[in-house]
C-alpha cells in the first residue's frame, strides 16, 4: 500500500472475528445511545457508529470495543478512535472526554483528552481525526467515554484503533 492523506491513515482498525462494540453507561445515563455500533468495528473508515449523550446527561456514557477472544494489543502501542462530531449537534461539554483501555474487563489505563470542555473536541463534522494515546500496559479493549455533564454530546466513531 501507500499514499493517502490525513490522520485517518494512522488508524489500524480493531475489527474482524468476534470483535464487539458496546455501550457502557451508568444508571444515570439511561438515555445514552451507541447506534449503528457495528459500523465502528467494520474496518471501513467511511462508516460510523454514533455515541449520543442527551442534553445535560450526568454520569458516565461510553462506547467500548473489545477485540475477538485471544487478541491482545501490547503496551507501547497507541489506542484510540477515529472520530468526528455529528453535524448540527452541540459538542460543548462540561465534562471530560476520556480514552480507556481494558484487559479481560479490568481497567488498565485512562487518558483524559478533554477536561471540562478545555483542550479541544472530537473533530469537525465530515473531517474525522484520530484521538489516541501511547499505552504502557497490554489491552484487549478500547473505550471512548464522557465523565461529567454533557450538553447534547454526539460523536461519530468511524473506527477504534490500535497502532
Amino acid at each position: 500500500g501507500g499514499g493517502g492523506g490525513g490522520s485517518s491513515a494512522s488508524c489500524r482498525s480493531i475489527s474482524g472475528g468476534g470483535t464487539t462494540a458496546t455501550l457502557e453507561a451508568s444508571a444515570t445515563c439511561a438515555a445514552c445511545m451507541f447506534t449503528n455500533s457495528a459500523n465502528s468495528i467494520d474496518g471501513n473508515k467511511d462508516t460510523f457508529g454514533s455515541l449520543t449523550l442527551p442534553s445535560l446527561t450526568a454520569g458516565d456514557g461510553a462506547a467500548r470495543v473489545t477485540a475477538q477472544n485471544g487478541v491482545i494489543f501490547g503496551g507501547g502501542s497507541r489506542a484510540g478512535v477515529l472520530v468526528d462530531a455529528s453535524s448540527g449537534v452541540s459538542v460543548e461539554i462540561l465534562a471530560s472526554l476520556i480514552l480507556r483501555t481494558y484487559l479481560k474487563g479490568a481497567l488498565q489505563e485512562e487518558n483524559v483528552l478533554v477536561t471540562n470542555g478545555v483542550g479541544g473536541g472530537v473533530g469537525s463534522p465530515g473531517q474525522p481525526e484520530v484521538l489516541s494515546f501511547k499505552t504502557a500496559k497490554d489491552y484487549d479493549a478500547v473505550e471512548l467515554g464522557i465523565a461529567g455533564t454533557a450538553l447534547n454530546f454526539s460523536a461519530n466513531i468511524h473506527e477504534f484503533c490500535s497502532n
